[in-house]
């Protein structure tokens, strides 16, 4: 048995009936006026429409929210820049201040090497003991014959000559 599973139309004719009248010569004009194919009437055209501005609605919020996420996405790339910025000069900062210790470093080591006290470097037992006789030195005040390396062999080389005279 034949059936119907889907209609769909295939060709539209409208047929209007359109007259107009003429008081003046009291004529009345009557003709038709045929369109074929398929005219979308006013209340489709409406319903298109109220379509087509929700849509457009739609991309404009999403619209917004993307540039509202750009907007935001660029002002946390300009924040981090400038972070990034100040960690540059910070490490610029600190790898002056590193090599100003590295220099006073070496200087410290060049004055302990040639006043014959470069093993305390070395050793941090041996410097706390020196510093604690730094400490005896200036509470006997002494402490000037510390910064003076030959003042200091001057000094020992006289209490060596007390010792050898058995007088100190």
């Amino acid at each position: 048995e034949p059936y119907v599973s889907n209609l769909m139309t295939v060709d539209t004719i409208f047929t209007r009936v359109v007259w107009s009248t003429s008081l003046g010569d009291r004529k009345l004009k009557v003709w038709k006026h045929t369109l074929r194919g398929s005219m979308p009437s006013v209340e489709e055209l409406k319903a298109a429409n109220r379509m087509y501005e929700e849509e457009e609605q739609t991309r404009a919020d999403r619209f917004g929210d993307l540039h509202k996420a750009i907007e935001d996405s660029r002002k946390q790339l300009d924040d981090l820049a400038q972070e990034l910025a100040q960690e540059r000069s910070r490490s610029k900062d600190l790898e002056a201040s590193r090599q100003e210790l590295q220099d006073e470093l070496d200087r410290l080591r060049q004055l302990f090497g040639e006043a014959g006290l470069g093993h305390l470097l070395q050793d941090p037992e041996a410097l706390k003991r020196f510093l604690g006789l730094k400490q005896l030195f200036d509470e006997a005040g002494l402490g000037h014959l510390l910064e003076d390396p030959e003042a200091l062999k001057n000094f020992l080389g006289i209490k060596q000559l007390f010792e050898e005279a058995r007088l100190g």
